[in-house]
Protein backbone atom coordinates (compact mmCIF):
# COMPACT_ATOMS: atom_id res chain seq x y z
CA UNK A 1 0.00 0.00 0.00
CA UNK A 2 2.72 2.19 0.63
CA UNK A 3 4.36 2.14 -2.39
CA UNK A 4 1.68 4.23 -4.27
CA UNK A 5 0.23 7.76 -2.44
CA UNK A 6 -2.99 6.86 -4.25
CA UNK A 7 -3.05 3.37 -2.61
CA UNK A 8 -2.42 4.91 1.26
CA UNK A 9 -4.81 7.28 0.59
CA UNK A 10 -7.38 5.08 -0.81
CA UNK A 11 -6.80 2.36 2.14
CA UNK A 12 -7.42 5.41 4.63
CA UNK A 13 -10.47 6.53 3.23
CA UNK A 14 -12.06 2.84 3.51
CA UNK A 15 -11.16 2.20 7.09
CA UNK A 16 -11.63 5.74 7.72
CA UNK A 17 -15.24 4.65 6.66
CA UNK A 18 -15.89 1.71 8.41
CA UNK A 19 -14.98 3.01 12.16
CA UNK A 20 -17.12 6.47 11.42
CA UNK A 21 -19.71 3.83 10.85
CA UNK A 22 -18.94 1.56 13.40
CA UNK A 23 -18.65 -1.33 11.29
CA UNK A 24 -22.00 -0.95 9.78
CA UNK A 25 -24.24 -1.01 13.48
CA UNK A 26 -21.99 -4.17 14.42
CA UNK A 27 -21.78 -6.29 11.88
CA UNK A 28 -18.27 -6.38 12.20
CA UNK A 29 -18.15 -9.65 9.80
CA UNK A 30 -19.47 -8.56 6.55
CA UNK A 31 -18.07 -4.87 6.95
CA UNK A 32 -14.30 -6.68 7.04
CA UNK A 33 -15.17 -8.29 4.18
CA UNK A 34 -15.87 -5.66 2.23
CA UNK A 35 -12.64 -4.45 3.64
CA UNK A 36 -10.74 -6.94 2.58
CA UNK A 37 -11.95 -6.84 -0.82
CA UNK A 38 -11.28 -3.43 -1.60
CA UNK A 39 -7.91 -3.47 0.11
CA UNK A 40 -6.87 -6.45 -1.08
CA UNK A 41 -7.68 -5.12 -4.92
CA UNK A 42 -6.44 -1.86 -3.54
CA UNK A 43 -2.68 -3.12 -3.17
CA UNK A 44 -2.31 -4.07 -6.91
CA UNK A 45 -4.01 -1.16 -7.92
CA UNK A 46 -2.74 1.41 -10.64
CA UNK A 47 -3.16 5.28 -9.66
CA UNK A 48 -6.69 5.74 -12.00
CA UNK A 49 -8.11 2.44 -10.05
CA UNK A 50 -7.49 3.74 -6.81
CA UNK A 51 -10.32 6.03 -7.17
CA UNK A 52 -12.73 3.91 -8.75
CA UNK A 53 -12.02 1.20 -5.86
CA UNK A 54 -12.92 4.12 -3.17
CA UNK A 55 -16.00 4.74 -5.02
CA UNK A 56 -16.99 0.74 -5.11
CA UNK A 57 -16.54 0.52 -1.44
CA UNK A 58 -18.31 3.79 -0.67
CA UNK A 59 -21.13 2.88 -2.87
CA UNK A 60 -20.98 -0.59 -1.27
CA UNK A 61 -21.25 0.77 2.17
CA UNK A 62 -24.48 2.61 1.34
CA UNK A 63 -26.03 -0.55 0.31
CA UNK A 64 -24.56 -2.39 3.14
CA UNK A 65 -25.75 0.39 5.67
CA UNK A 66 -29.28 -0.20 4.23
CA UNK A 67 -29.00 3.58 2.11
CA UNK A 68 -28.86 2.85 -1.18
CA UNK A 69 -31.42 4.96 -3.21
CA UNK A 70 -33.81 3.24 -6.30
CA UNK A 71 -32.14 5.17 -9.49
CA UNK A 72 -35.50 4.02 -11.52
CA UNK A 73 -38.29 5.97 -9.80
CA UNK A 74 -39.18 9.16 -7.72
CA UNK A 75 -39.32 8.02 -4.13
CA UNK A 76 -41.88 10.34 -3.32
CA UNK A 77 -44.42 10.21 -6.37
CA UNK A 78 -43.38 7.02 -8.55
CA UNK A 79 -42.29 9.12 -11.71
CA UNK A 80 -39.45 7.17 -13.93
CA UNK A 81 -36.27 8.29 -14.04
CA UNK A 82 -35.25 11.04 -11.67
CA UNK A 83 -31.71 12.68 -11.75
CA UNK A 84 -31.52 13.88 -8.74
CA UNK A 85 -30.79 12.57 -5.01
CA UNK A 86 -32.49 14.72 -1.97
CA UNK A 87 -30.47 14.21 0.97
CA UNK A 88 -33.88 15.68 3.29
CA UNK A 89 -35.99 13.23 1.49
CA UNK A 90 -33.47 9.92 1.24
CA UNK A 91 -34.26 9.32 -2.30
CA UNK A 92 -34.21 10.12 -6.04
CA UNK A 93 -36.44 12.60 -6.46
CA UNK A 94 -37.53 14.31 -9.68
CA UNK A 95 -38.76 17.56 -11.25
CA UNK A 96 -41.77 18.08 -10.01
CA UNK A 97 -41.13 16.87 -6.09
CA UNK A 98 -37.61 18.55 -5.93
CA UNK A 99 -39.34 21.81 -6.91
CA UNK A 100 -37.62 22.05 -10.20
CA UNK A 101 -34.66 23.59 -8.71
CA UNK A 102 -31.89 23.89 -11.24
CA UNK A 103 -29.54 24.83 -8.95
CA UNK A 104 -27.92 20.90 -7.73
CA UNK A 105 -25.40 20.79 -5.53
CA UNK A 106 -22.30 19.21 -6.14
CA UNK A 107 -21.29 19.03 -2.15
CA UNK A 108 -25.15 18.50 -1.29
CA UNK A 109 -25.21 22.37 -0.16
CA UNK A 110 -29.21 22.65 -0.93
CA UNK A 111 -30.13 18.93 0.08
CA UNK A 112 -30.04 18.24 -3.94
CA UNK A 113 -27.57 16.05 -5.71
CA UNK A 114 -27.24 15.74 -9.30
CA UNK A 115 -26.81 11.88 -10.10
CA UNK A 116 -27.01 11.88 -13.84
CA UNK A 117 -27.22 8.38 -16.41
CA UNK A 118 -23.52 7.69 -17.06
CA UNK A 119 -23.16 8.04 -12.47
CA UNK A 120 -26.32 6.17 -12.31
CA UNK A 121 -25.07 3.29 -14.59
CA UNK A 122 -21.60 2.50 -13.43
CA UNK A 123 -22.60 2.38 -9.76
CA UNK A 124 -25.71 0.05 -11.09
CA UNK A 125 -23.17 -1.77 -12.49
CA UNK A 126 -20.00 -1.56 -10.43
CA UNK A 127 -22.17 -3.14 -7.63
CA UNK A 128 -22.95 -6.65 -8.57
CA UNK A 129 -19.35 -7.17 -9.24
CA UNK A 130 -15.63 -7.73 -7.82
CA UNK A 131 -13.77 -4.69 -7.48
CA UNK A 132 -10.67 -5.96 -9.65
CA UNK A 133 -12.83 -5.67 -12.24
CA UNK A 134 -12.83 -2.40 -11.81
CA UNK A 135 -9.72 -1.68 -14.45
CA UNK A 136 -11.96 -2.42 -17.23
CA UNK A 137 -14.89 -0.34 -15.89
CA UNK A 138 -13.85 3.60 -16.50
CA UNK A 139 -16.34 6.92 -16.41
CA UNK A 140 -15.80 10.09 -17.50
CA UNK A 141 -14.97 12.53 -15.09
CA UNK A 142 -18.56 14.19 -14.65
CA UNK A 143 -20.10 11.19 -13.66
CA UNK A 144 -17.16 9.99 -11.66
CA UNK A 145 -17.67 13.37 -9.53
CA UNK A 146 -21.66 13.10 -9.56
CA UNK A 147 -21.21 9.51 -8.02
CA UNK A 148 -18.78 9.84 -5.32
CA UNK A 149 -20.66 13.09 -4.55
CA UNK A 150 -23.64 11.16 -4.39
CA UNK A 151 -22.10 8.12 -2.53
CA UNK A 152 -20.25 10.81 0.04
CA UNK A 153 -23.86 12.76 0.26
CA UNK A 154 -25.17 9.34 1.74
CA UNK A 155 -23.11 8.44 3.92
CA UNK A 156 -21.96 12.07 5.64
CA UNK A 157 -25.81 12.17 6.00
CA UNK A 158 -26.13 9.11 7.97
CA UNK A 159 -22.22 9.03 9.94
CA UNK A 160 -23.56 12.83 10.63
CA UNK A 161 -20.18 14.37 9.13
CA UNK A 162 -17.81 14.40 5.97
CA UNK A 163 -14.57 12.51 6.54
CA UNK A 164 -11.77 13.67 5.63
CA UNK A 165 -10.24 10.79 3.69
CA UNK A 166 -13.36 10.82 1.19
CA UNK A 167 -12.24 14.39 -0.16
CA UNK A 168 -8.16 13.17 -0.88
CA UNK A 169 -9.38 10.29 -3.06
Amino acid sequence: MREMYERAIAADAVAETILASHGGGGNWGRALFLAQEALDTLSEADEETCARIVLWFLWQWTDFLGLRPEFDTCSLCGKPAPDRYSIREGGMVCDSCSGGSSGLATGGACGLVEAGPGCCHWLETTRKIHPDQLVRYTLDKKSFREAKVLATAILAEAIGKRLEGWENT
